[in-house]
């Protein structure tokens, strides 16, 4: 990278809860920076020069055990999100969710307790991290909490000011 260190960049996305699986193709081919790459969150490490034929093989590699990782049915504290029937239910009830609250309920039942920043849930749902969509991501927050948590229970989402969010 031209502008900054791959690996340093790398560490703030996993500490951001990004879990995309990550190839790092890098001119550092010592066995130290392989294993700092994929110590530091690295999905797998390709030094170069690489064969087109090699980084394919190992993206299809990447893709298979990134599907096989992602379960069906997350659930949690009585939610049931359905990942392949696109369907949500709280307490055995089915809840009506447009396709963007169930983007980010899907972020935060794949990121149980983790703080999952306002920049990655825009970036997500709108292709974007401007102030536009970050006063977009505060309405959906409301309505997904109008939606989950009930005056007498404890909360489901915690706001964590300027940061992102977390649920409990």
């Amino acid at each position: 990278m031209p502008d900054g260190d791959g690996l340093e960049l790398l560490k703030q996305w996993r500490k951001a809860a990004f879990n995309e699986p990550v190839l790092v193709l890098s001119a550092r081919d010592a066995v130290q920076d392989r294993i700092k790459g994929l110590d530091l969150g690295a999905d797998d490490y390709l030094p170069k020069p690489f064969s087109l034929e090699e980084l394919l093989a190992r993206l299809r590699s990447l893709l298979r055990r990134q599907s096989a990782v992602k379960e069906a049915v997350l659930e949690h504290r009585g939610i049931k999100l359905d990942l392949a029937g696109r369907t949500v239910h709280y307490g055995g009830a089915p809840v009506d969710l447009t396709s963007r609250e169930f983007v980010l309920l899907e972020i935060f039942m794949q990121n149980v307790g983790r703080i999952v920043t306002r920049q990655l849930l825009c970036e997500t749902c709108w292709s974007s991290d401007h102030d536009n969509e970050a006063n977009l991501l505060d309405v959906y927050m409301s309505r997904l909490r109008s939606k989950f948590e009930t005056t007498s229970g404890s909360p489901l989402f915690k706001t964590l000011r300027g940061v992102g969010y977390q649920l409990l």
